[in-house]
């Protein structure tokens, strides 16, 4: 159907088609004919924009997410974030977007080498702090993941899950920064207002 949204369109196709391969809640069938119907769609939106970053990027995505039902879309998923990479190579969503795939791939050292460069092109950001701890704490370097996870808790990062947010609550209590330990609890809170 004539659009002039078309290339929005194919973006949230491919944000819903992750969403659902994330989930893994389809047969291998479904996911033959919604992965190739979306990587064709994104593909065909880089064609026609070959620098435009983020559609590297949702492709990036798109492979990583299947890979939950094939593991050899790693590859392609790498190609397609380090291309996004070559057009933005301070972007941290592409950085992160890579790391996950890394993650999923079993390829832990590679994953945290991005978050470690993640934090140096932008130590400000706490989102890149908090990843790059949690890989730290992965690799039994404790003293270190803390102090890049209470540096993530002071530049203001919120996990999102409620584990998370539990967790940032007792690592705060450990530095007496109650006023902190009372807004990741609230957070806790919303998520779970039942939870004793």
């Amino acid at each position: 159907m004539p659009t002039p949204y078309k290339e929005e369109t194919i973006v949230q196709i491919a944000q819903i088609t992750n969403g659902i391969f994330s989930k893994k809640s389809i047969s291998e069938e479904q996911f033959k004919e919604f992965f190739s119907f979306a990587e064709s769609a994104i593909k065909e939106n880089i064609a026609r924009h070959p620098r435009h970053v983020y559609y590297h990027f949702m492709l990036g995505r798109l492979y990583t997410e299947a890979l939950n039902y094939d593991k050899n879309y790693g590859e392609k998923g790498e190609e397609a974030f380090r291309r996004a990479l070559d057009l933005s190579p301070k972007r941290q969503q592409i950085q992160f977007g890579l790391a996950k795939l890394f993650l999923e791939l079993g390829r832990k050292d590679d994953a945290t080498e991005i978050y470690k460069n993640a934090v140096e092109l932008a130590p400000r950001v706490g989102e890149a702090r908090w990843f790059y701890g949690v890989m730290l704490q992965d690799k039994g370097e404790v003293e270190m993941a803390k102090k890049e996870m209470i540096e993530a808790a002071n530049l203001g990062y919120t996990p999102p899950s409620l584990e998370e947010r539990l967790f940032f609550a007792r690592l705060m209590a450990t530095e007496k920064n109650y006023p902190r330990v009372v807004d990741y609890l609230e957070g806790a809170l919303r998520i779970d207002p039942k939870r004793a």
